[in-house]
């Protein structure tokens, strides 16, 4: 363990990877990898959950504030959720949309759940990761009583000096009522200004089309050229169109019914007829799926880019690929 120490110096500096480290101290990666996991299996060091490139971060207990000179190597979305929870510090994760929950479950290193019991339900919460236990307990409290955040310092000097000022003539009750009015005014204020950055939450009314699903089949519009092809592979499969969603050029989203091992299951089913399919259609299709509360399932012809089957590792969205060479 005489490389202990040096390992340990290095890690206060900054989190190490097996190159780094094996530059450093003039051994192969494979060397350098050995070490970093013994020290790991020993608790003098952790590994993040973040990778760069292939291989996650290894750090000092109490150092874990380096990994955010790290985040440059998340994707995207995980980038915009680390920002949101940073600047939030407690996010409620039922309010949260479908990928932002998602995006938080994947952010281990930043993101720490919380169970918190609310008239005898238990709701999950994530906290800031450096955000200490006494911090913690403020915030979820302002979330769930926002009429008990603190006063700031000059409304509390306000309700000072004109408690100060009244009360050798005025009875307690006419000092109390103005002091209410104050702090009201405040929380009035700070309620709108939060209101100004929450996004409204998707609420679909219940319409007279979308009652519960019949149990009999529906007849399908008519179907051109991938979408035909995607119907006759569904004649084949012997699945059920149910209900048809939209239908336009190269796309074709519907419910549709199939057996399994497990019986009867429906999909949101959504066919593309795309060269590419990208991040953002799965996660279109994922969305779309959320908001029906069914499974997802995307047909095409077109091969999944890189961030495309990325993604799939973080969104339950099942791919089946039809009408191409690689199908």
């Amino acid at each position: 363990m005489e490389y202990a120490d040096s390992v340990v110096r290095l890690a206060t500096l900054s989190p190490l990877l097996p190159v780094k480290l094996g530059s450093a101290l003039h051994v192969d990666s494979l060397m350098a990898s050995a070490m970093l996991s013994d020290m790991v299996r020993k608790g003098k060091l952790k590994v993040s959950n973040m990778k760069v490139g292939s291989s996650p971060l290894y750090y000092l207990p109490g150092y874990e504030k380096q990994l955010l000179n790290y985040t440059q190597y998340l994707n995207e979305k995980d980038r915009r959720t680390l920002e949101l929870l940073q600047n939030r510090l407690i996010l409620r994760d039922n309010i949260c949309d479908p990928l932002t929950r998602v995006s938080l479950r994947s952010l281990k290193d930043f993101a720490k759940p919380l169970e918190v019991t609310i008239n005898n339900n238990v709701e999950v919460f994530w906290k800031w990761f450096l955000l200490s236990e006494a911090e913690v307990e403020i915030k979820v409290n302002e979330i769930l009583n926002p009429q008990s955040r603190v006063v700031p310092e000059q409304v509390k000097e306000v309700v000072k000096e004109s408690v100060k000022d009244v009360i050798p003539e005025v009875p307690v009750k006419e000092v109390v009522e103005p002091v209410k009015e104050i702090v009201r005014e405040h929380v009035v204020k700070e309620h709108k200004e939060v209101i100004k950055d929450v996004k409204p939450i998707l609420q679909i009314k219940p319409r007279e089309e979308q009652k519960a699903l019949a149990p009999k089949e529906v007849k399908t519009k008519r179907l051109e050229g991938f979408a035909c092809i995607a119907n006759d592979f569904f004649a084949e499969s012997g699945i059920s169109i149910i209900e048809d969603i939209l239908l336009k050029k190269g796309e074709h989203d519907c419910v549709i019914k199939m057996n399994s091992v497990v019986g009867e299951v429906t999909y949101y089913c959504s066919v593309r007829e795309k060269k590419r399919i990208t991040d953002a259609d799965l996660s279109k299709i994922f969305v779309e799926a959320q908001l029906r509360k069914l499974p997802a399932l995307l047909i095409t012809n077109g091969e999944l880019n890189a961030a495309a089957k990325a993604i799939l590792e973080k969104i339950p969205v099942v791919v089946k690929q039809i009408g191409s060479k690689s199908a």
